[in-house]
């Protein structure tokens, strides 16, 4: 192979490959907003639950991680032209972030069901108590 046409199809793969993963990175951007969709869902989902005294913490983190998550998307759509996204995103760690707002919504929507299931069984239990003391009066 000619040492040109070589060189020629060494820069040819390397921007394909930017191409690519340009794509998929817009792809990874574009999949966070249906998953701030699921946390605001969630959120009211169990609205009345934010009342109980150890849930407001984690809605706090679930609400600055949100603002956080939804301010890199709005950065990153600034970039109208995907040539310009490609150019900005080739030293920037653009893929190591959207790996974050991922994993840490992930692990807060799974605090949040964690205290939602606790604070569920902590009332059943509570209900059967206040019924066991209940009945045991009446006899």
């Amino acid at each position: 192979v000619h040492p040109y046409a070589k060189v020629a199809l060494t820069i040819f793969t390397c921007v394909s490959t930017m191409i690519i993963n340009q794509a998929n990175r817009d792809d990874q951007v574009s999949r966070l907003l249906p998953k701030l969709s699921d946390v605001y869902a969630l959120l009211m989902e169990g609205e009345g639950l934010v009342r109980i005294a150890s849930m407001p913490e984690i809605c706090e983190k679930i609400a600055r991680q949100t603002l956080e998550c939804a301010d890199f998307v709005v950065h990153y759509t600034d970039m109208k032209s995907f040539w310009e996204r490609l150019g900005k995103n080739v030293f920037r760690e653009t893929d190591a972030m959207i790996q974050r707002h991922n994993e840490v919504l992930d692990n807060l929507m799974q605090q949040f069901r964690d205290k939602m299931a606790i604070t569920a069984v902590e009332t059943i239990h509570r209900i059967g108590t206040i019924n066991f003391k209940f009945s045991s009066s009446l006899v």
